[in-house]
């Protein structure tokens, strides 16, 4: 039986690294990217690639080089992602340029990259990893859920625009799940004197708190899977706690202001 062949972006860690087990563990041979490679931990499951999605030139030689060993590619998932926490006042633009160039503009290099192979053979399947933050700004979080919300119309667009070459697109909103990014989240220092601080404090503590309480990631590898494996797949799929999941609902029924003070209260924000 011939492997289907799986680019996990972002795939050395965290959710992306429970999606590459589990597509190993049930048919696809798995090329997860990483920036370095050598200093990954080695493995059988799965193949380390070096790539920086950051960068044109290291996506198009990985594109190409799982091209040339494997002759395709027949899943791309686009997990490579970067956190920011910072008010939007004092947040440097050199950090929000970071965030866009690894949630945006990365998805965008290796969706650019992969295209001209999947049209030319027909089939394919790109799926996008976004978050609930793309559904809603978050304080504090203002510049990672606009990153998010330009990867949910980015999708929503090239859906249509390749439906014809029979390549399928979607986007995945997970949850809180329990992974290293709080560790590695960016985050702007604040001035001696920041208008922001306790606010700050006290939503940072509250974010961190929830991850480390989130379900294992391994369950939104398991529902990427079965996603794979649909003929005709939604436009998104949301997976995570209920709760997250009712909010995006609660948001299409009541008022701007309504909503605006749900959030509000749940970070206690007054």
């Amino acid at each position: 039986m011939i492997k289907r062949i799986a680019i996990i972006t972002g795939g050395s860690s965290g959710i992306g690294e429970a999606i590459a087990y589990t597509l190993s563990e049930n048919g696809y041979k798995v090329y997860a990217t990483s920036r370095n490679p050598k200093k990954e931990k080695e493995n059988d499951a799965f193949i380390f690639l070096k790539m920086d999605v950051r960068d044109d030139a290291s996506v198009k030689d990985a594109i190409k080089k799982v091209i040339e060993d494997e002759g395709r590619i027949d899943v791309l998932i686009n997990c490579a992602g970067l956190g920011l926490n910072g008010p939007i006042e004092e947040t440097p633009i050199e950090m929000i340029k970071d965030v866009f160039e690894t949630n945006f503009f990365g998805i965008v290099r290796t969706t650019q990259s992969v295209l001209p192979h999947m049209r030319e053979v027909k089939t394919g399947f790109i799926i996008n990893i976004s978050s609930f933050a793309g559904e809603f700004g978050l304080p504090l979080r203002g510049y990672y859920s606009a990153s998010k919300a330009a990867v949910e119309m980015f999708t929503e667009a090239l859906r249509m625009e390749v439906k014809n070459f029979n390549v399928r697109v979607s986007i995945v909103q997970p949850g809180d799940f329990a992974t290293n990014i709080s560790a590695n989240r960016p985050t702007a220092t604040l001035t001696a004197d920041s208008a922001y601080k306790d606010i700050f404090d006290k939503i940072n503590d509250q974010v961190n708190s929830e991850m480390i309480e989130a379900a294992d990631p391994s369950v939104l590898g398991e529902e990427i899977l079965k996603i794979l494996n649909k003929k005709s797949p939604q436009v998104r799929y949301r997976i995570g706690p209920f709760i997250q999941k009712l909010s995006v609902q609660v948001k299409k029924i009541v008022s701007g202001k309504i909503f605006e003070t749900i959030i509000m209260n749940h970070y206690n924000i007054r």
